[in-house]
């Protein structure tokens, strides 16, 4: 009966002390909320952030680039083309996010804002393009297709900057 007590208590007491150890998923902010973080990354930490969002963003303005090539040319369904586009919206607009809320170094204010910008840029895109294959616009899915591709070399010209 003694040892019963002592596995009651003791699963009692380690109850108590996770229920009041913190241990709470934390809420990631809004960028409304303003930055998730009280410190800044260093300039390293921050470089690698933003060559990992750069990437994201390449890579979504590459397969849509290619997929409306497809599309104008007929040769992919463009159903699975506007919802692929408005998946790669939603990606866009996590990364944009993601930019938003995090504490860039300190000497990295500009170049946190270009990439914002750019990102804006590639999400004005990406709208643009979902509105050329909602209305079946041949040529506005060209323009789009050569809109995404201006995008993505001004990112790989920011990106070249992380790799020096």
């Amino acid at each position: 009966m003694k040892s019963l007590y002592k596995i009651c208590s003791v699963a009692g007491i380690l109850a108590v002390a996770v229920t009041f150890s913190g241990c709470t998923k934390i809420q990631s902010s809004s960028p409304e909320d303003g930055y998730n973080t009280d410190v800044a990354m260093s300039a390293v930490e921050y470089s690698i952030f933003l060559s990992k969002q750069i990437s994201v963003l390449e890579n979504v303005l590459t397969t849509r680039m290619t997929m409306a090539d497809s599309v104008a040319n007929g040769t992919y369904e463009v159903s699975k083309e506007i919802q692929s586009t408005e998946e790669a919206i939603s990606k866009v607009s996590a990364t944009k996010d993601e930019l938003t809320v995090t504490m860039p170094a300190a000497s990295m204010d500009t170049d946190r804002q270009n990439i914002l910008d750019l990102t804006e840029d590639s999400l004005n895109a990406l709208n643009t393009y979902l509105s050329n294959l909602n209305n079946s616009d041949t040529e506005g899915i060209k323009s789009s297709s050569l809109e995404m591709k201006n995008c993505m070399i001004a990112l790989s010209g920011e990106a070249n900057t992380y790799y020096q």
